[in-house]
């Protein structure tokens, strides 16, 4: 007897939970998947980290001292640092070594959420976050359309001219449009 009255409480408490828990439907948003995307006083940042920023600047926003060695993958940036910053990977790239040097190039390597996304889901998100970033057809495929293309390149206007790459499911580099490379 006491069996039964348990379930039939506990019946009664997940029919409670099912019919008033919050569902999700398709006229939910879903989460901005860029949130950490913006432009900063004129130029790309993510999370407040942003192209053009100094690197004892950028050593301070990330908390630690940045390690640079040369960047034997490609010639633009010349000098690179990993860190981890706010649960991202990054890499942030500079033109010399010196401590006034600005970040000419940020790649955020994607972690949690953003691995998940593919380009149909990031570059909504983009356009939404930055409606301003004009798509750049590859140079070699003039005739692709956007949704097409598995790694677009966007460009930005600011106080200097700026470029976005995005690999989804990989990474997004935010760079001076000379390194994005």
């Amino acid at each position: 007897m006491r069996r039964a009255k348990w379930l039939g409480t506990l019946g009664l408490a997940a029919l409670l939970v099912a019919t008033c828990a919050p569902r999700l439907t398709a006229q939910d948003s879903p989460p901005d998947l860029l949130a950490r995307l913006s432009v900063e006083d004129g130029y790309l940042a993510w999370d407040g980290l942003r192209v053009g920023m100094s690197l004892v600047q950028a050593e301070r926003k990330i908390g630690v001292t940045l390690a640079l060695d040369r960047n034997r993958d490609q010639p633009c940036p010349v000098w690179v640092a990993n860190a981890d910053f706010h649960g991202q990977s990054i890499t942030v790239g500079f033109p010399t070594p010196k401590p006034g040097a600005k970040i000419q190039w940020i790649q955020v390597r994607f972690r949690g959420a953003l691995v998940q996304a593919g380009a149909n889901e990031l570059v909504p998100a983009l356009h939404s976050r930055l409606p301003e970033a004009v798509w750049v057809p590859p140079a070699e495929h003039p005739d692709l359309a956007e949704a097409d293309d598995l790694q677009p390149d966007f460009t930005l206007e600011g106080k200097e001219p700026q470029a976005l790459r995005l690999a989804p499911r990989e990474w997004l580099v935010l760079s001076t449009r000379p390194c994005i490379g």
